[in-house]
């Protein structure tokens, strides 16, 4: 299939890319995604799966900007089949939720999303502070108005950063849920292994009904990504025999050494927080005793 170029400024570009699936796909990058058009981010698995795909990629770590996607929402309702579905991970997450209803999608699916990264929404969160820019991101708290029908969210719930961006979305909706345990903010690397993320599209769109949970399951007996990240939660909590077990079983399923290298040092950093973090917690509550 041919890709074509919808729309480009200095914060944005739009491809469209068609394909033979039952429901359209509107995808919006990750914050570190840079490409150049026609790439776009999810081509992959459309172009595996011929997905009928609009890409929408943000040229920088943007969230974004409405002033740019909001007057391209007509050519894009144009492009799409009567079902479409909005996709993206993160900063992407955010975009599927926050244009998904204007855009013309029956269904979101965000891995991890934000609900805002403004100071005034989120002032739990600063860890994206430093990308917010009042002039590109006014009103940029999500509103109930602007979902989708079907929300659906995938996120580690044992990650209390996502759990409570999570939490502040089911004030506006009842989303259905995807809990991938112990991987942190890293879920979209489960649902890209085997073409999971095309199996739950399926499954939202109905060509595939079965249980979210079910297909979780299913998922982490033979996620390589979720032994991985099984591992880190295991060595922080000071597990690291068991650890070692489990990125050895990784290891089998095709994980490179360096990787794992890469996640112990990450592990090992975790730890070093989190017994830090207990010696504060102790220390402060043996000063509020002596009082």
């Amino acid at each position: 299939m041919v890709e074509t170029i919808l729309f480009e400024d200095e914060h944005i570009y739009i491809v469209h890319r068609p394909g033979a699936s039952r429901f359209s796909l509107v995808t919006f990058s990750e914050m570190m995604y840079r490409r150049e058009p026609p790439e776009f981010w999810g081509d992959k698995i459309a172009q595996k799966h011929s997905i009928d795909t609009v890409g929408i990629v943000a040229k920088a770590s943007n969230w974004f900007p409405a002033s740019s996607v909001v007057p391209q929402i007509p050519e894009i309702r144009s492009r799409l089949k009567p079902s479409a579905i909005t996709y993206g991970f993160s900063m992407g997450g955010y975009a599927a939720l926050k244009y998904g209803r204007a855009i013309g999608a029956q269904s979101a699916l965000a891995v991890c999303p934000q609900v805002s990264i403004s100071p005034a929404d989120v002032p739990w969160d600063d860890l994206y502070r430093s990308y917010f820019r009042p002039d590109l991101h006014q009103n940029m708290a999500l509103q109930a108005s602007e979902l989708p029908e079907n929300v659906w969210i995938a996120y580690d719930p044992y990650y209390w950063r996502d759990a409570l961006h999570v939490d502040a979305l089911a004030l506006m909706c009842r989303p259905s849920e995807l809990r991938i345990r112990f991987m942190r903010h890293a879920a979209i690397w489960f649902m890209s292994e085997n073409s999971f993320a095309v199996k739950v599209m399926e499954m939202i769109d109905g060509a595939a009904p079965q249980s979210g949970l079910r297909m979780v399951r299913t998922q982490t007996r033979s996620s390589r990504a979720y032994l991985m990240h099984l591992g880190v939660a295991a060595y922080e909590r000071g597990h690291g025999q068991w650890a070692e077990a489990v990125w050895a079983k990784a290891a089998e399923r095709g994980a490179t050494q360096e990787s794992i290298d890469r996640l112990r040092t990450q592990a090992e950093r975790h730890r070093r927080d989190r017994i830090s973090r207990r010696h504060k917690d102790l220390a402060l509550a043996a000063s509020l005793a002596m009082q």
